[in-house]
């Protein structure tokens, strides 16, 4: 459990009963955090085993409030025409970009100026050779790309 920059570490056998067994305050925290479920038999020879159920992550973050666009390309692998897809749920200045794997040239390039919404939009028109491609959404809570494969 975190509260501002002090984080406490619980403990149950049963989910029920919970015991706070540590307490560390952090002076500085990067910008990524990460959370884990651990467990243990306390014993260098027994292996251990558990099923995490019904657990969660709860709060907001400063990412919460922007979250990148993740495209979606279908189908992928392509024999032809494909769709993009991705939403944005904070109006922003987006850009799509299709790069060539095999030599690096830029295909495509659509910017959409205080974007917001959902992206839908078949590439029928794109004359693509047979290859790899990276698609990418850049917008201004950052970058996501995707490989795209025409056969």
């Amino acid at each position: 459990m975190r509260v501002s920059n002090e984080f406490t570490a619980w403990l149950s056998k049963d989910s029920i009963a919970w015991t706070a067994i540590g307490k560390k305050t952090v002076t500085s925290i990067g910008k990524k955090l990460y959370a884990g479920l651990a467990v243990s038999s306390h014993s260098n020879n027994t292996l251990s085993e558990v099923l995490f159920d019904n657990w969660s992550i709860t709060g907001k973050t400063a990412a919460d409030n922007n979250p990148k666009p993740h495209p979606f390309i279908f189908p992928n692998p392509t024999l032809g025409s494909f769709m993009l897809d991705f939403n944005v749920e904070k109006k922003q200045n987006i850009t799509i970009i299709i790069t060539s794997g095999s030599d690096g040239r830029t295909c495509y390039t659509e910017k959409l100026d205080n974007f917001l919404g959902i992206y839908h939009k078949n590439l029928n028109t794109l004359r693509l050779a047979k290859g790899n491609y990276a698609v990418t959404v850049r917008s201004e809570a950052g970058i996501q790309t995707v490989m795209l494969i025409k056969q």
